[in-house]
């Protein structure tokens, strides 16, 4: 059975995994309290580029993905763009 953690109204309603909470903390220990890029951190969207091309067989780059803070940022961001075409 897989577990999954539903976000669709930007709050979490199931435990988080310890990992998740582990390294959270590393990150603010380590000062990483600050905005990202408004595309997202770079190296996560390299590593889920690389994770859908190996698992979908698809030839995404990571310029091509965005990672919101939540869906709302999300439906701007998307309705933003569709404004621009």
């Amino acid at each position: 059975m897989r577990h999954s953690a539903d976000f669709g109204a930007d709050e979490i309603i199931s435990p988080l995994d310890e990992r998740i909470i582990a390294g959270a903390s590393e990150a603010m220990e380590a000062g990483q309290t600050h905005y990202v890029d408004v595309p997202g951190i770079g190296p996560l969207r390299e590593a889920l580029a690389d994770f859908l091309n190996n698992s979908c067989g698809s030839a995404y780059a990571s310029g091509n993905i965005i990672i919101t803070a939540g869906v709302q940022e999300a439906r701007f961001l998307t309705i933003q763009k569709i404004g621009e075409m």
